[in-house]
Formats: structure tokens, C-alpha cells, sequence
């Protein structure tokens, strides 16, 4: 932290000499609100039969291959493509064990669709399913737990699955030792520093849990780690912190993060722990109200800076149910808020928020919302970050798998792929240098 330091007192010395008003007034300025653009990405009818003869499902329902219309289901994203997984129809009837994959972002145009029928190792195969959890493992898909047509938990607590993209294949991997319950409406995140598997919350036994836990992929065991402080709403995994967004009424709100570290050994004292910064959600203060059936992803403006995209749901109290219209009585959400995080240790916003602290009146912005502005669907995104002054305010192009502007909705599934996130980060960042060269 020399550096960072260094870079404090020199800026210190700049302001309170007055030599840079207009240095310290950019430094000041917040990094909210975002603006994005939508982009829809796929569509299909919700009944399509367009390939070949429709096929017969495990569950014995026959349904067709090519239709993407469905709830509780997974999406993740590897490459550049979104692998859809799971879920039910509209009919309450579940899909089939099938693969989507949807071509998203730069790979569009490269095979843009594609099936894959559930394939695996000496046979072994995922059963249909819904309300299930999934990640990426590097180049791979992990999917685990989730609920049968009967509601009924799908697979043993040993159980994760494999997808391997390249051979369209499944595999099934088995945990060694304890292992938490089987559960659904759970999340899972991969850490690929320490090749660890971060589980957090669902439902065990019918009853929603805050515990948390890690699975190591070398050793094949679980970990428990320290329950949530409360049962969470949504959560994310962001380099190598667990966060996760709580209510404890319709106007209060709390996000709780813990940094997972490495598991040495179960002692409490090698366990890390919980850290809560509560938020209100009210008319006079900016935040998003209490929802279920949420989105929580991960997005970056580059240069260290992270935010938490949270968006789409259902009222917290609302009897779910999918054909009961937008009501005041059983409200669906559309809006989306962004959640600044702490800066990356050693970044240029590190920098930036250790120098806004030392500014009267000014805070760095960590842990703060602001509802996500949505940009005309004709402004592309080299037009808008092209109209954007500062680094910290271009325009991300966020891809969600619905209309121009979503619906109100819950239950959706919504991803980011990272790579392209940074990939896109990267190449405004050479155009703005440019510029500055330029002028």
C-alpha cells in the first residue's frame, strides 16, 4: 500500500494548495448512476417444432427441443455462450435434462444455436429438474441439487455434476466425507483462484437456511463455513467474497459479505466471518425495495471498479404464481439497481477512493445504490461511451435473454459473461487514451 499512500499525499498537497481545482472536482465526482443498454439475445416460440419430431422427455411429457420459454431453470455462460439448463414449462410440466446453448455478445453469428441431449459417463445423466444451482468451472458446468416433478430433492448430498462443452458430455462427481443437505433455491459459485466450490443458502427440508459452505475440487470435501447473519434474498461470489442481500422489512435492507479464504482446517479461529452494512429502501432514500425470484450478477467498469447488478422479482409477500397478472396485489419488479463495492486492492479506483475520503464531503461511493439507467435500444454502445467524460461512466452493455426492456419478472435467470465484460472494458479504455492523445 506504499504506493496508494504515496498517491494520497500527493493529491492532498495538490487540493490544498488550490493548483488543480478542477483535478479535485473530477476526483469528487461519483461513479453513479450507470447507464446500460439491453440487448436481446435469443428468442423462440414458446411451442416450436421445428426440429425434427418432438422428442419424449424423462418425465415422459412430450415437448420440443428448441423451445426456450421456461422458469426455474439455470443459465451460465462459458466462451461466450449461454447454456440454458432445467426448469419448468408454463404448464407446470418440467423440461427436459437438454443443453441450450445461445451465442451471446462478440460470438454471435458463430453457430448461434445449438441442442444438446443429455449424454454422459457409463450412462450417468442429470434428471430434469428445477430450482437448481449452477456455475462454471473454468471451460465445464456444475450444476447441483434442485427439485423433481414431485418437489421432492433431486439428487443425494453427495452429488455434483459435470458438463464438459467440448464432448457434450456428463459427469458426475462424488463428495468425500460430510456434506450439506440436499436443498434447492440455492446458489453456487466457483472461486477459480483456489479451485473451491462456494454453496450459500436455499432450502433444506422446506425450510430456507443461511448456512454456507466450500467444496474443495482437489480433495473432494466439504467445508462448512459460518451461517449467514440472515436468510439471504439473492447472493454473489466477487473475487473471493461472498455477498449476500437480506430484508427485514419493506423500508430496510442489509448486505452481508464474508471473504471465504482458504480452509486449513475447521477450528473457529481459521474461519473467517461476517460483515453486514445495512441499507434503507424508501422514497427518500435511494434503494431497491425487498424482492424474491431476483437477479444478482457481477458487473465491471474496468480499473478495479465492481458493481452488483440487481434487478428484476417478485414483492417479498407475494403468493407466487405465474398466471396472476401485474397487480398492485401481486407486483412483479422491472427495475434494476447497482451496488458499488470496495475497489480491487492495488487498482487505479483504490487510488481514487483513498482520495476521495480525505475530500470534505465526499465518500468514496462503497456500498451505495442507484437505480441503473436504461439507454435508448437504438444508442449502441460505441455511441454511448462515446458520449461518457470519465472512465468510471460508459455504458455496459448488459445481455439479458428477454425483451428490448424485460418485463416485470421473477425467477428469470440472468448471467454476465465476465471475459467480454473485461474484453469490452479494455478496448474503451484504448479509445478514451486515444483521445486524450489526440487532443
Amino acid at each position: 500500500m506504499a504506493e496508494v499512500a504515496a498517491g494520497v499525499i500527493a493529491v492532498e498537497q495538490v487540493v490544498s494548495t488550490g493548483l488543480e481545482v478542477g483535478a479535485a472536482a473530477t476526483v469528487a465526482r461519483p461513479t453513479q448512476p450507470l447507464t446500460a443498454v439491453l440487448s436481446q439475445i435469443a428468442t423462440t416460440p414458446k411451442e416450436d417444432n421445428s426440429y425434427v419430431p418432438p422428442v419424449v422427455a424423462m418425465n415422459g411429457a412430450n415437448e420440443s427441443r428448441l423451445s426456450l420459454a421456461r422458469s426455474h431453470h439455470s443459465v451460465s455462460v462459458i466462451d461466450g455462450k449461454a447454456y440454458i439448463f432445467g426448469g419448468k414449462k408454463e404448464d407446470g410440466k418440467l423440461c427436459n435434462n437438454d443443453i441450450h446453448a445461445v451465442s451471446i455478445g462478440d460470438h454471435q453469428g458463430e453457430g448461434e444455436y445449438a441442442c444438446y441431449p443429455a449424454v454422459g459417463d457409463e450412462g450417468q445423466i442429470p434428471s430434469p429438474r428445477i430450482n437448481h444451482a449452477s456455475c462454471t468451472r473454468r471451460d465445464t458446468l456444475i450444476i447441483h441439487g434442485g427439485q423433481n416433478s414431485d418437489d421432492e430433492p433431486v439428487d443425494d448430498e453427495f452429488t455434483l455434476w459435470e458438463w464438459e462443452p467440448r464432448s457434450a458430455r456428463w459427469s458426475s462427481i462424488t463428495a468425500a466425507g460430510k456434506a450439506p443437505q440436499s436443498r434447492y433455491r440455492h446458489q453456487i459459485f466457483y472461486d477459480a483462484k483456489k479451485d473451491n466450490l462456494v454453496l450459500h443458502g436455499g432450502y433444506e427440508n422446506g425450510q430456507r437456511t443461511k448456512t454456507t459452505w466450500l467444496f474443495d475440487f482437489t480433495t473432494r470435501l466439504w467445508h462448512p463455513l459460518p451461517d449467514a447473519p440472515a436468510e439471504p434474498l439473492a447472493a454473489q461470489f466477487v473475487e473471493g467474497t461472498l455477498y449476500a442481500i437480506s430484508a427485514e422489512s419493506d423500508v430496510h435492507g442489509s448486505v452481508h459479505y464474508i471473504k471465504t479464504g482458504t480452509i486449513q482446517d475447521e477450528s473457529l479461529d481459521a474461519l473467517p466471518e461476517w460483515t453486514t452494512v445495512d441499507f434503507p429502501s424508501n422514497p427518500l432514500v435511494p434503494g431497491p425495495r425487498p424482492r424474491v425470484g431476483s437477479a444478482l450478477i457481477p458487473v465491471t467498469t474496468g480499473h478495479g471498479r465492481r458493481y452488483l447488478l440487481y434487478l428484476l422479482g417478485s414483492r417479498q409477500d407475494a403468493s407466487i404464481s405465474s398466471d396472476k397478472a401485474y397487480t398492485e396485489e401481486h407486483p412483479f419488479y422491472s427495475d434494476m439497481w447497482t451496488l458499488q463495492l470496495p475497489s480491487d486492492d492495488y487498482s487505479a479506483t483504490r487510488v481514487k477512493d483513498a482520495i476521495r475520503e480525505t475530500i470534505p464531503g465526499v465518500q468514496s461511493g462503497a456500498f451505495s445504490w442507484h437505480e441503473l439507467e436504461i439507454a435508448p435500444a437504438e444508442m449502441t454502445q460505441e455511441a454511448a461511451s462515446g458520449q461518457m467524460q470519465q472512465d468510471e461512466h460508459f455504458t455496459q452493455s448488459l445481455h439479458v435473454p428477454y425483451q428490448m426492456h424485460p418485463t416485470p419478472r421473477h425467477l428469470s435467470q440472468a448471467k454476465v459473461d465476465q471475459e467480454q465484460q473485461m474484453r469490452q472494458a479494455k478496448k474503451r479504455q484504448r479509445r478514451l487514451g486515444k483521445r486524450r492523445v489526440q487532443n
